[in-house]
């Protein structure tokens, strides 16, 4: 009777952890604690969430880790938002960043998420022109403006589009944040949108696929 006991509980304890693993999480599940659903960003969230369930990404590149006021990297931020769903979806996810120390603390804090996770210590620009892999979903984040150079702050965006473009696929997502300088972002946009990409959000987040004509 005990055997029977013991069994119909280990039973049950692993059906229950094998639920839990592969549950599914919707969208919202990811901002929970992260971003406010009055926060200008959470509808642009919610939709590449749903983006990157859609068309089963696996690819995942942000160029700059997501930075908080006063801190060196916001744990609220897109980096940790994208490392949980690449960590439940099997998906490998490389954020980069030109600093060091926000790399290295943003290392320790990714590590939960488990092997798939790359924090990197590079220029974005140079990092996409290397990078070996297709691409799934490319998050241009926020630029960093230079007041000795501001040329280049306003064309970043624009160079690391045209980095990544050839690891870009007929399936690829681009979101190029638009809250720091429309100069900046609208560079990055109007390059995608002449060779045949379409807005399908627009606000402080700006998401764009290709259109009916492969890349």
């Amino acid at each position: 009777m005990k055997n029977k006991f013991f069994t119909y509980f280990v039973t049950l304890f692993i059906l229950t952890q094998t639920f839990n693993v592969y549950a599914v999480k919707n969208a919202g599940d990811y901002l929970v604690n992260r971003i406010d659903t009055n926060n200008k960003n959470y509808p642009a969230y919610t939709a590449i969430l749903n983006l990157l369930n859609e068309k089963n990404v696996k690819v995942i590149v942000e160029t700059g880790v997501a930075k908080g006021d006063g801190n060196l990297v916001d744990e609220k931020g897109s980096t940790f938002i994208f490392a949980d769903w690449a960590s439940q979806n099997g998906a490998s996810f490389y954020s980069v960043d030109v600093s060091s120390l926000v790399v290295e603390t943003a290392k320790r804090a990714t590590l939960i998420y488990g092997t798939k996770m790359h924090i990197v210590q590079s220029d974005p620009i140079e990092f996409l022109k290397k990078f070996d892999k297709m691409i799934d979903f490319l998050y241009i984040d926020n630029m960093n403006l230079d007041s000795n150079n501001i040329k280049f702050s306003y064309t970043s965006h624009l160079k690391k589009i045209v980095a990544a473009f050839p690891r870009l696929h007929d399936n690829s997502i681009v979101m190029v944040n638009n809250t720091d300088s429309s100069t900046a972002s609208n560079l990055a946009i109007k390059f995608l949108i002449a060779r045949g990409w379409v807005i399908l959000h627009n606000d402080s987040q700006v998401i764009l696929i290709p259109g009916n004509d492969n890349l």
